[in-house]
């Protein structure tokens, strides 16, 4: 993950996530900057989401790197 998401001028944000079997979809989120022309963050990952367990395991392509989260709600 980068130090910052963002940069002077016009930023946009996106999420998509495209569901593919129960629980699990594949996502795509980051930010991208028209001023500069340039990606700040690109992610694409694989997720899986049940009521109370969320796991993320993707690639950031902007790093060129893996990126790994999760979650457990109460």
């Amino acid at each position: 993950m980068s130090d910052y998401d963002y940069r002077f001028g016009s930023n946009y944000l996106y999420n998509i996530r495209a569901p593919f079997r129960k629980d699990y979809s594949f996502g795509l989120d980051g930010s991208y900057n028209s001023t500069q022309d340039l990606w700040i963050e690109r992610n694409y990952r694989i997720i899986r989401e049940t009521c109370c367990f969320y796991l993320s395991f993707g690639w950031d392509d902007t790093a060129e790197d893996y990126t790994f989260s999760w979650s457990i709600s109460l």
